[in-house]
């Protein structure tokens, strides 16, 4: 059973240049299921368990052309699988060790957003990400980067986004920039590589509407070539393109 529930309040009903006022809260809980290897691992491994708590404030502004968002999260997570070496358990034998329920870990951080209608063709999209990770639990850790007091793996302290959207003479421009900070990582080899570097990325993506519903698609990802990777020893696609074509009937 993972039961969820949530609740929003309308601060204050408003136009013009201060509009309506919104608070919001919720409460969830979340399982993830253990590895399905090997299967006689299954019976005795309870499934990853998650607790979250949320509560933010929405404000719009400009007769709701722009709109704030702030949210503040709290996650904890608890009976992560974890993986020891030279432990012997015959009911549930893996690779020469074991797999064990013992982890813990917390994330508490905010999510900021801003959505701005600037003209009838122009839209603006950002948000931003603070997420302060940390391990609490980690008695069969096997590498440096999963000891208590990391953050958790591939999570960045910071992140954001920002998006442009214009529709101009029947053609719909959109750029993107993301960025991503400093992540915890690991080589698992012992090399000394424990993060994966900050990187931004720009997108871009055009919609051309041809005749008879026809509309040709392009899509350009990386388009400064920027070179960065998302995991260690995992390169990510330099300036690389698609373009389509699109029939609605």
């Amino acid at each position: 059973v993972v039961p969820r529930m949530g609740a929003s309040y309308v601060l204050r009903f408003g136009k013009g240049f201060w509009g309506s006022t919104r608070l919001r809260a919720s409460y969830g809980e979340g399982i993830k299921e253990p590895p399905l290897f090997p299967a006689d691992c299954t019976p005795i491994l309870k499934p990853e368990q998650s607790t979250t708590v949320d509560a933010g404030i929405d404000q719009f502004f400009a007769s709701d052309r722009v709109r704030l968002s702030v949210t503040y999260f709290h996650n904890d997570f608890r009976d992560i699988v974890s993986f020891a070496f030279g432990t012997e358990n015959p009911n549930c034998p893996a690779f020469g060790g074991t797999y064990f329920n013992t982890d813990k870990a917390r994330a508490f951080g905010s999510n900021s957003s801003i959505e701005v209608k600037a003209t009838r063709w122009l839209t603006v999209l950002g948000d931003y990400a603070y997420d302060d990770s940390k391990v609490l639990v980690s008695p069969n850790a096997s590498d440096p980067a999963l000891v208590p007091g990391n953050r958790l793996l591939k999570r960045p302290l910071n992140s954001a986004n920002l998006t442009l959207n214009a529709h101009v003479r029947r053609i719909n421009w959109n750029f993107s920039g993301h960025y991503v900070g400093r992540r915890t990582d690991s080589d698992f080899l012992g090399l000394g590589i424990t993060s994966d570097p900050s990187y931004f990325r720009l997108d871009m993506a055009v919609v051309a509407p041809l005749r008879y519903g026809l509309s040709m698609t392009t899509h350009v990802e990386n388009l400064l070539d920027r070179h960065y990777q998302v995991a260690v020893g995992y390169p990510a696609l330099g300036y690389n393109y698609r373009v389509g074509i699109k029939y609605v009937w």
